[in-house]
């Protein structure tokens, strides 16, 4: 069940809205990888961090406080970017559809895409 979700969340991703249902660390909205993966943290240390990506809007815009670290000033550059709707709650997207919805279609063909075939 556990290697089924891993699978099902590579292939997720959030669109901001009010932030305060997608975690900054653990949660793969900016873009295919989450921020940790982005750093090269490990998802394990991370999953007790509960920061919200909402903890960074304020009045409808993006809001950061002073960042030393470069990689991390870097990925805030990429987030500053990202347009904020108000009164929009974050939205769950399916990867491999164009509308964003799940489909088993979509699932299967990917499954059967991303596996190599056995030899026999």
């Amino acid at each position: 069940m556990q290697v089924s979700w891993e699978w099902t969340a590579q292939h997720t991703r959030w669109l901001v809205g009010d932030g305060r249902n997608i975690n900054l660390w653990t949660d793969r909205w900016l873009g295919p990888s989450t921020i940790a993966e982005q750093m090269g943290l490990s998802l394990a240390s991370m999953k007790d961090l509960e920061t919200k990506v909402s903890d960074f809007i304020l009045n409808g815009t993006w809001c950061f406080s002073v960042v030393s670290n470069l990689v991390l000033r870097d990925i805030l550059n990429r987030v500053a970017v990202i347009p904020l709707i108000e009164g929009m709650e974050d939205k769950a997207i399916w990867r491999l559809t164009i509308n964003g919805n799940y489909s088993v279609s979509s699932a299967w063909k990917e499954g059967r895409l991303s596996h190599a075939k056995p030899t026999w």
